[in-house]
């Protein structure tokens, strides 16, 4: 997994329990437990931003925390990319490791520019517990798995996990091949709470 950076900015928030998460948890991260889920990388506006691993581009929006942010899946893993300025990557655009997908902005920030970068396991079943300290060393982190089990808890349908897990639509094609009984069912309709779905 690579610096997401061309050259090691300065890290101005870490992972987990920081100053500014003790005196802002409640306001901020409540929901990870008060903990910062990922690392902020001071950057100017506009810096190029790479991806640290290849996968599938499976989200660019507008979040009201992170301001413009990409996503990215590599198999259970889901890079998060926050504060961007613009985007180089569309929705499921499959990317390479150190390509380059966005530029850095101050979209929503609450400090200095930055580039918030988050990594989680989708593996895990708490959300809260998804996140981990991203290493910046060779070889795909050991949390890494090709394939995992997703378990749907509420009113999901097939066209909704393949937008939520490959980006596009089209994705219900990789689902229904991983997922032969799903071949019967109606891309649009709910599928019943429970059902185990294979994501590669």
């Amino acid at each position: 997994m690579t610096y997401p950076t061309e050259k090691k900015y300065p890290i101005t928030q870490d992972y987990g329990i920081t100053e500014t998460t003790k005196l802002r948890g409640e306001e901020i991260y409540s929901f990870f437990d008060k903990k910062h889920p990922g690392i902020d990388i001071a950057l100017p506006i506009g810096t190029p931003v790479y991806a640290s691993l290849g996968g599938i581009v499976v989200s660019i929006e507008y979040h009201r925390g992170m301001g413009k942010v990409l996503r990215i899946r590599t198999g259970n893993l889901l890079h998060i990319y926050g504060h961007l300025d613009s985007f180089n990557k569309d929705f499921g655009d499959i990317v390479e490791e150190g390509e380059l997908i966005a530029r850095s902005g101050d979209t929503v920030s609450w400090t200095a520019p930055h580039l918030h970068f988050e990594i989680r396991d989708l593996s895990v079943w708490e959300v809260q517990e998804r996140p981990f300290k991203p290493e910046f060393k060779d070889g795909l982190p050991v949390q890494y798995k090709k394939e995992f089990e997703y378990v749907c808890n509420h009113n999901e349908a097939i066209i909704d996990l393949a937008i939520k897990y490959y980006g596009r639509e089209e994705g219900k094609n990789q689902l229904l091949e991983n997922n032969s009984f799903l071949r019967d069912i109606h891309s649009h309709k709910p599928l019943e709470i429970g059902t185990k779905v294979l994501i590669i």
